[in-house]
């Protein structure tokens, strides 16, 4: 479907961003508006990262054009940027432990998973028809 092929799109871009905006001002300090944009805002993040895990869930079950492996990689990014963003809303509001490997993986990676996204992302909306992008 087009509109999953839209929001997956959206959601890897807007949800990297989310991820990887201190990396990525360190680097080209022309995506300050990305940081400035999240910055405080635990809401939107943890909106971003349950549409975005819900719409990769929903791409690995329906393919665009290319049966199975056609929306592969930017569904995966798609989950990946879901859980990290709900994974770091959770970790702000709570106390309580939670699965501290898993707490640990998504912290240290979460700004390798945000560019990852965003590379997916601008992949997979100027070349929509490649087998794995």
């Amino acid at each position: 479907m087009v509109q999953l092929y839209f929001l997956s799109i959206l959601l890897n871009i807007l949800g990297g961003f989310g991820l990887a905006s201190e990396t990525m001002v360190e680097r080209i300090s022309g995506f300050r508006i990305f940081s400035d944009f999240f910055e405080g805002k635990t809401t939107l993040k943890l909106v971003v990262g349950i549409l975005s895990f819900v719409v990769g869930i929903l791409k690995l079950l329906s393919s665009m054009d290319v049966p199975v492996a056609g929306d592969l990689l930017p569904a995966l990014c798609n989950i990946a940027v879901g859980i990290a963003l709900t994974l770091d809303y959770y970790k702000d509001r709570t106390e309580a432990g939670s699965s501290e490997k898993l707490n640990d993986f998504f912290a240290r990676k979460s700004s390798f998973i945000g560019v990852g996204a965003v590379v997916f992302g601008f992949l997979h909306f100027l070349i929509p028809r490649v087998l794995l992008l």
